[in-house]
This record gives C-alpha cells, sequence and structure tokens, in this order.
C-alpha cells in the first residue's frame, strides 16, 4: 500500500517519496515536497472527476491520485498517445485481453488515447463498441492470417526471411489495412506510441523515430525456444528453434529502441535486459479486476470438479487440457471415482472434441458466466508444458477462492511467496497425489484466504494500472 494521498489543507506539504516503492522503473519527481496552494485541491477536469481521479498541486507541478494508490506525477498536459494492439481488447474475457483492457483503461483519465486494433472479422471489429463504452476510442483494421496453416503463397513469402534469419511469425501481423491507418493516424501529433506485444513492432519503420513503449505480454523467444525443446528433434525442432533465434533479435532490436519495455513478471525482466543491456525495463505484473473475481469459497458437495480454462487456438492452453483430460483424471478417478474434468473456453478449430465422451470429462466451449461456473468447480488444474508471461487464471482462482495445481511452466513469473495456495507437481502421477492431497485438506479454506489476500495486495488492476499510468507519464520530456 503506498502513502496517504488524500488532499491536504491548503498551505500544507505534500511529501513525495524518491524511489518507487515497488521496483525498477522511471524516477517520481525530484521535489522532495510541493506546496499546495490555496483552491489548488479540485479536481483538474470533468474527465478525470468522471473516473475517479484528483489532481493537488500547483504552478508546473501537478500530482495526481485515484482512491488512496499510487500517484502519476509530472502531469503538466495530457499526452497524445496512439496505441497498436494485435486484436481488439474486448470482452476482456480472457488473459492477453484483460492485459491490455486494464493497461489501456488506466490512460483515458488522463491522456487523449486513440487505439488501433487488428481485427480477424467483422464481429471482432464490433468488439469496438465495447471499448468506446469504456471511453477507449478504437479503430480497427484486417490483420489475418495470424498465426496456423498459411496458403502457399504466403509460405513462399518466408524463404527471404528464412535466408536472412529474420523472424517469419512477426510480419504476419503487416496488412495493407493496418498499414494505411497507422499512417492516417501518424500524420497528426503523437507524443507517444504504445505498442503492445512484440508482434506489433512489425510496424516499427513506419513511427520515423517517435518515441514508443513496448509493452510484452510474454518473451516470444523464450516460448518458442521452450516449445523446440520439448519436441527435441526433427525438421518442426529446428524450425522453431531457427524461429526462437530470430525473435530474439527482434526483442533486442526493439527493446533497444524503446523508450520504456514493460514486462510481466521479473524472470521476464531478466530475459529482456539479458538481451538489451541497459535499456529501461519495468514489470507491471498481471492482474485480477477485484469486482468481478468475487471470493465466494466453498464446500464440495457433488463430484470432485477439477477445471481449466483457456482459449485452445493456443497450443499450450491445448496440450494441458488434454493432458488433464486423458492422463491426469484417471488417475484421481482411482480415489474419487466420480471426479470430473471441466474444460472451459473458446476452441474455434475443435481440437478438442476428441476429448467428448471420456469418462468424468465435461467439453464446456466458452462460458459466459463465470460467477456460476465458479460456485460448481473446485480446484484449477493447470498442467501447462511451457507459456510465457504469468496465468491470469491462476491469480482469478486465487482470487475466487479456489486451490490450484499447477506446473512449474505454470507457476512462472508468479510470486511463490503465496506458498500456501497452491501445490506444485511434474509428473502425471505427481498431480493426481497432489489433487487428492489437497481435496482432503482440512485448511483449504485458510489457505483460500491466504491467496486472496495475496492477489488483493500484489495483484489488483486498479493498483497496477495507477503505477503504469504514472510510469508513462513520467516520461514526459
Amino acid at each position: 500500500m503506498g502513502p496517504d494521498w488524500s488532499v491536504p489543507n491548503p498551505g500544507s506539504t505534500l511529501t513525495v517519496p524518491q524511489t518507487p516503492p515497488y521496483g525498477e522503473g522511471p524516477s517520481w519527481p525530484v521535489a522532495e515536497k510541493t506546496e499546495v496552494g490555496k483552491g489548488t485541491c479540485a479536481t483538474r477536469s470533468a474527465r478525470a472527476r468522471a473516473h475517479g481521479w484528483e489532481w493537488l498541486g500547483r504552478g508546473g507541478a501537478w500530482y495526481l491520485r485515484r482512491g488512496g494508490g499510487f500517484p502519476t506525477a509530472g502531469l503538466r498536459t495530457a499526452l497524445r498517445i496512439l496505441a497498436i494492439e494485435p486484436s481488439c481488447p474486448w470482452p476482456p474475457d480472457h488473459g492477453g485481453r484483460q492485459r491490455a483492457f486494464h493497461l489501456l483503461r488506466s490512460l483515458v483519465a488522463t491522456h487523449e488515447l486513440t487505439v488501433l486494433a487488428g481485427v480477424a472479422s467483422d464481429e471482432e471489429a464490433g468488439f469496438a463498441a465495447g471499448l468506446a463504452k469504456e471511453g477507449i476510442a478504437t479503430k480497427t483494421a484486417r490483420l489475418q492470417p495470424r498465426f496456423g496453416r498459411l496458403p502457399w503463397s504466403t509460405r513462399l513469402a518466408k524463404v527471404p526471411l528464412l535466408l536472412t534469419g529474420a523472424s517469419t511469425l512477426i510480419p504476419r501481423f503487416r496488412s495493407a489495412e493496418m498499414l494505411e491507418l497507422l499512417r492516417t493516424h501518424l500524420t497528426s501529433q503523437v507524443d507517444l506510441v504504445l505498442v503492445s506485444h512484440l508482434w506489433m513492432t512489425a510496424y516499427l519503420p513506419e513511427l520515423n523515430g517517435r518515441p514508443f513503449v513496448l509493452s510484452t505480454h510474454n518473451v516470444e523467444s523464450q516460448v518458442q525456444l521452450r516449445k523446440a525443446e520439448l519436441i527435441e528433434k526433427g525438421v518442426l525442432a529446428e524450425q522453431t528453434r531457427r524461429e526462437g533465434r530470430a525473435l530474439a533479435r527482434a526483442e533486442a532490436q526493439a527493446v533497444a529502441r524503446a523508450k520504456l519495455t514493460i514486462a510481466v513478471s521479473l524472470l521476464d525482466a531478466e530475459h529482456l535486459r539479458a538481451l538489451a543491456p541497459g535499456s529501461p525495463i519495468s514489470v507491471i505484473p498481471n492482474g485480477v479486476d477485484l469486482a468481478r473475481n468475487r471470493f465466494e469459497p466453498h464446500s464440495r458437495t457433488g463430484p470432485l470438479r477439477l477445471y481449466y480454462l483457456g482459449g485452445y487456438d493456443y497450443e499450450p492452453n491445448r496440450q494441458a487440457a488434454i493432458r488433464l483430460a486423458t492422463a491426469i483424471l484417471p488417475l484421481v478417478r482411482s480415489t474419487y471415482p466420480d471426479a470430473e474434468a471441466w474444460i472451459g473456453g473458446k476452441d474455434p478449430e475443435g481440437v478438442l472434441a476428441k476429448l467428448d465422451g471420456l469418462p468424468g470429462v465435461r467439453r464446456l466451449g466458452h462460458v459466459p458466466d463465470l460467477d456460476e461456473f465458479y460456485r460448481q468447480v473446485d480446484m484449477l488444474v493447470a498442467p501447462l508444458n511451457y507459456g510465457g508471461g504469468s496465468r491470469i487464471k491462476i491469480l482469478e482462482a486465487w482470487a475466487r477462492g479456489r486451490p490450484v495445481v499447477t506446473s512449474k511452466a505454470g507457476a512462472e513469473g508468479l510470486d511463490l511467496h503465496a506458498g500456501p495456495s497452491w501445490s506444485l507437481a511434474y509428473t502425471d502421477q505427481e498431480f493426481a497425489r497432489e489433487i487428492i492431497n489437497v481435496a482432503s485438506s482440512s485448511d483449504i479454506f485458510s489457505r483460500a484466504e491466504i491467496a486472496r489476500r495475496f492477489v488483493e495486495t500484489e495483484h489488483d488492476w486498479d493498483r497496477l494500472g495507477q503505477r503504469f499510468a504514472h510510469q508513462i507519464a513520467s516520461l514526459v520530456p
């Protein structure tokens, strides 16, 4: 919890810490104390007031607070920020969208923000209306294909990239429609560009030297290299390793050029710092919307219901769900014969259809009512083999009061001092054993309360958003 930023009486002083209490990043204001003059405690604008912000200070020094959290300092005028996103971050119903949405929302109260988002369909283009209701002005452009199999004509275009050692994935996010939209908006004054994901560095040449912040969601080179380790050998493994090395070079170049790079975890920050030594890198971890994820621990009255939530167009999620349903659940059912595995989340290609009919497996597809879903499930099981960033699904389980059993890859990027709230497993047999131990635990409610307190302290999106807004404001020359 930061200092009390309640409005002081006119004529008093406001003490400002010299170092952020949350790790590396841009410094706080240089003045240790700022006089608060008469009549300066009013809100700066109706727009700021509508979002719960208050301004205090006078002259050239202004300090911003919101609900007792961290202040954003040094804002003399609003920045004109242009954000480019690989997809429309609405609705915020899975990890990538949630992170992008909450970071963007933290900026709209005090800055002029325009978002350019790639979409793959008319349905996705319609998501911009939801963002508009949140005050986030969004323009969309077709950006497809992203991942998956490519037509032969597109595959041939990869040959020069392969010969030069460049990434073949980043160019997939470069489209004529997005280029036109970006160039149009860059004709007006833009103070800062927010480049979300490594994928959107495909458009760095169009920025022509404008300052930009790189907001990463994963260290993508690490994701590819770990995937190659699992494949072990063969043409696909070598192609994946080659892509991992190419992405590492792209990450190094982008981080070195960025005015600031935002990492998801300390581990990700270490990887990025090794790629671009001396570059400014700060950590904004993933968070949870605490109002949307209420704490509701419950006693199990029916079958033991394990669950996994994810988007199954993402390979690590596919592998985790299949492993839970086919390898781990049968072992658990030797002790709990009626145990079930509930697999929730969109599966646009139907890759999990082969799980239908397996004993105890329920494939739910998109889960529209998460409150009702969590009232019926008992435990998150996340047997991830690889991935990046940190798992928002684990944070949400903790916020809801659900215990977690996960792998080393699932635990990466999360602070282990929340130890009593989760169990770590490696083999299928270890997963089954830990699930049975947790299910029979007598202290499951105290574990749930510890997990909730941890999320409230370290992973509240409101606090994290304020921290992000402060760091953006610190970039004002």
